[in-house]
């Protein structure tokens, strides 16, 4: 994230439905940092900030629907703690090529043998 407040902590975590219609937060996540069941992005003096969590037990509903958000953590520039700064509805995407088993190529694609 950037053109956050600087050297600021702030909460974020996934949840179940879209940025219109959030649900609960979803359990079994960790975060690269965390304060109880959050994560925490803090943001350098320019402002900006990155991280990154995984789940080991969390297998995406493909009936449902799930989001990400970032919240103020303290009272920063006027704004309340728990005060969403920004929502992002997450969509799944098909597995990349790594990911996939190889498919052997087809005999007449292996070229001619000796």
């Amino acid at each position: 994230m950037r053109n956050l407040a600087p050297g600021t902590v702030y909460l974020w975590h996934v949840h179940e439905g879209t940025c219109q219609a959030p649900g609960e937060p979803v359990a079994g996540w960790t975060y690269r940092t965390q304060v109880g069941p959050d994560g925490t992005l803090t943001s350098n003096a320019s402002g900006n900030a990155n991280t990154k969590g995984k789940s080991s037990t969390f297998d995406a509903d493909p009936t449902k629907s799930y989001s990400v958000n970032v919240h103020v953590s303290t009272l920063t520039n006027g704004l309340a703690p728990g005060t969403i700064i920004a929502c992002g509805d997450l969509t799944a995407s098909k597995a990349s090529a790594k990911s996939r088993p190889k498919k052997p190529h087809p005999p007449q694609a292996q070229g001619p043998k000796p």
